[in-house]
């Protein structure tokens, strides 16, 4: 019986650590069409700019677990780079971006790529990452666009996928798309970022607090960054909890050594006497200042996922004690 027990206590540690613990899939949806390059002289030519910039990226990323996949596209996806970030495989996807070449004239559709790394690419096994770097607008309308957009947040929960929409000129600005997304979670808008590098901040999922033993103490949600780009300083988090009946807070605070710490308010008594063992709820966190880090430091501070959990533990914490024999 003991051994079942230890085989079932130890199932259950792996899964919770594999569940926080996912390998990275940045995929980087590059639009290559010509007007990328200053076509007819009737669009800005930032084609280099943009290949320096996905070398800089890929250059920043420290986990070597972490797959990086480069699909350049025009009216679809043209090729297919995929590897791990090492070393080795960071330089070998850099020099396929530096070699590139293509002067075929197309249109920009959008919307089948997006649909294509859908069904393909995107995995729930892991955390995946999808970056849409674009000069233009969708060919044809915005319909299917904003029905992928509104329908992203869905998406993202089954698949744990987070999308960064990056509107590369003033000719891929779209209002119409831009408040899609502002309305939906799980995806963000990049506006002309210039010569801005972004983090991506990556909380637990899931927060666990003893309400007997940690009463009066912070919660904390520790954040992991595989990039080696330093944080700035003073980077504002709203932290709040859903509806229940159990504890309320909503603070604003500022990261501190990767880690985001808020207070919880409740009474222990009645909380102890109301839970089980142990429940989970809700919380949320949101970054305020991405604007102000931007003007100041020209990083773009990306945090997701938004939805967690906080576990809350009704039940001391066990320990273990060692006797030592003199």
């Amino acid at each position: 019986m003991k051994k079942i027990l230890l085989f079932i206590f130890l199932l259950f540690f792996c899964f919770e650590a594999f569940s926080q613990s996912k390998s990275q899939r940045r995929i980087y949806l590059w639009d290559v069409t010509l007007s990328m390059k200053g076509y007819q002289d009737k669009t800005p030519d930032i084609y280099d700019n943009i290949v320096d910039f996905l070398k800089r990226e890929i250059n920043s990323l420290t986990d070597e677990s972490t797959e990086v996949v480069v699909l350049p596209f025009q009216e679809k996806i043209l090729e297919n780079w995929t590897v791990r970030a090492t070393e080795e495989g960071k330089k070998e996807i850099i020099n396929r971006i530096i070699k590139y070449n293509n002067d075929i004239v197309t249109g920009t559709n959008i919307v089948q790529p997006i649909k294509e790394i859908q069904q393909r690419l995107i995995k729930n096994d892991k955390r995946n990452m999808l970056f849409l770097l674009t000069d233009g607008k969708q060919t044809g309308g915005n319909k299917d666009l904003l029905s992928i957009i509104r329908n992203w947040e869905q998406y993202a929960k089954i698949n744990d996928a987070y999308a960064v929409y990056v509107m590369l000129t003033k000719g891929a600005e779209d209002e119409e798309v831009v408040n899609a997304i502002n309305q939906t979670n799980d995806i963000e808008v990049i506006r002309e970022p210039g010569e801005i590098d972004w983090i991506d901040l990556q909380p637990a999922k899931l927060v666990k607090f003893n309400i007997k033993d940690d009463n009066g103490k912070p919660a904390n949600i520790a954040l992991i960054c595989k990039k080696n780009i330093a944080l700035p300083e003073n980077i504002k988090v709203r932290v709040s909890s859903m509806d229940n009946p159990y504890v309320m807070f909503d603070e604003t605070v500022v990261i501190k050594n990767s880690n985001i710490s808020f207070k919880l308010t409740y009474n222990y008594q009645q909380l102890r006497d109301s839970l089980s063992e142990m429940m989970s709820i809700p919380i949320r966190v949101e970054l305020q200042n991405q604007e102000e880090i931007k003007k100041n430091t020209k990083k773009i501070i990306l945090l997701s996922p938004n939805d967690l959990e906080l576990q809350l533990i009704n039940k001391p914490e066990k320990t273990l004690k060692i006797n030592v024999k003199k």
